[in-house]
């Protein structure tokens, strides 16, 4: 499994190149591991699916098992694994 970090913190510099990274990689499955601060029962989670589509602020997953779509806003993604090498050029 390869790993691709992609802090997406808004105040973090490398945003666009994240950004640019999960948009190469749309189409692919892996983990997207995310941190809600203000949730007790949700404070950190761990997506499975197809990443779909990346935008500026969000990542849409799907889970094929359960047929489901997340989306996600970007600033709680902390990183991502995904099954196969990840495309970054």
């Amino acid at each position: 499994m390869q790993k691709v970090l992609t802090n997406m913190n808004p105040n973090n510099i490398s945003n666009s190149y994240a950004q640019g990274v999960l948009q190469k990689n749309i189409g692919m499955t892996g983990y997207f591991f995310v941190s809600f601060p203000d949730s007790v029962d949700w404070r950190d989670k761990i997506f499975y699916g197809v990443l779909t589509d990346a935008g500026d602020d969000y990542i849409l997953i799907y889970n094929e098992e359960n047929n489901e779509y997340y989306l996600i806003w970007s600033i709680y993604l902390n990183y991502a694994t995904f099954d196969r090498r990840p495309n970054t050029k």
